[in-house]
């Protein structure tokens, strides 16, 4: 008897840029190590996503350096996920790159497989090239149905994208793609936690950020200097510098800028 039941998830799929370097440099003990920092964070946020009117059933596995998170209902919890997750790496000096579809995957304690798992592996690999997780319109489309479902009445993908652009969740690329925008995420966070606390929570809110900005900044003009020889990575950092650039203009952080 097959006891084996495929079902469709939102998914998202992502691992570190630059694995293999990362290798050479750091003592695998301390990889492991960020990783599984990485992996409690995670966790954590999920119980937070718990405690709020419905439970998230958000689940995620780690293999060496690939991340593979997915849900069969909470599609803006894996939102959230996905760019906390790539807020927390950057603070580490780590860039991800990834993507995020929704379909059909078989997922058990032991074994993950699936139509879906392809999809997502393919859109990593082969169109988010650049320090970036893209968001595949499979997605948006399972968002709008789930969330339909959530309000009880017929939505729209223009409603999914409200409630995105509501968190700073996400931006349209160059090359029209849709991406998480974690830095203006990052911010969305900050101006939220300005509007709730004291005088001592706006300063520790504010600073958090532009010290997280600072880091960002350094950490891509490190790599643009590391990788001058390289033009195949070179032009992955290229990427970073503009939407680092971009971000700091549209909120006149001119002092952050790369020159």
């Amino acid at each position: 008897m097959n006891h084996f039941n495929t079902n469709m998830h939102f998914i998202a799929y992502f691992d570190i840029l630059g694995y293999k370097q990362l290798v050479k440099s750091m003592e695998i003990f301390r990889i492991a190590q960020l990783i599984e920092e990485t992996i409690k964070l995670a966790r954590k946020l999920i119980k937070q996503l718990d405690e709020d009117d419905s439970p998230s059933d958000i689940k995620l596995r780690v293999f060496s350096d690939n991340f593979f998170v997915c849900a069969k209902y909470d599609w803006y919890g894996l939102v959230i996920m996905t760019h906390f997750i790539q807020q927390y790496l950057v603070r580490q000096g780590i860039f991800i790159r990834g993507a995020m579809c929704h379909g059909e995957i078989l997922f058990t304690d032991e074994v993950i497989c699936g139509q879906g798992l392809i999809d997502v592996y393919s859109l990593e690999s082969e169109l988010a090239i650049f320090p970036r997780v893209i968001i595949d319109d499979s997605y948006i489309e399972g968002a709008k149905v789930m969330y339909s479902n959530e309000q009880k009445r017929e939505l729209t993908i223009d409603d999914v994208y409200k409630v995105l652009q509501e968190s700073g969740a996400y931006k349209i690329d160059f090359d029209g793609f849709k991406v998480i925008d974690y830095l203006n995420s990052m911010l969305a966070t900050a101006l939220h936690l300005l509007a709730e606390n004291n005088e001592e929570g706006h300063h520790k809110a504010s600073t958090n950020f532009l010290t997280t900005l600072e880091i960002h900044k350094q950490l891509i003009i490190s790599k643009l200097r590391e990788n001058q020889g390289n033009l195949r990575v070179l032009q992955k950092f290229l990427w970073c510098k503009g939407y680092h650039n971009s971000f700091c203009r549209s909120y006149g952080a001119n002092e952050s800028i790369i020159d």
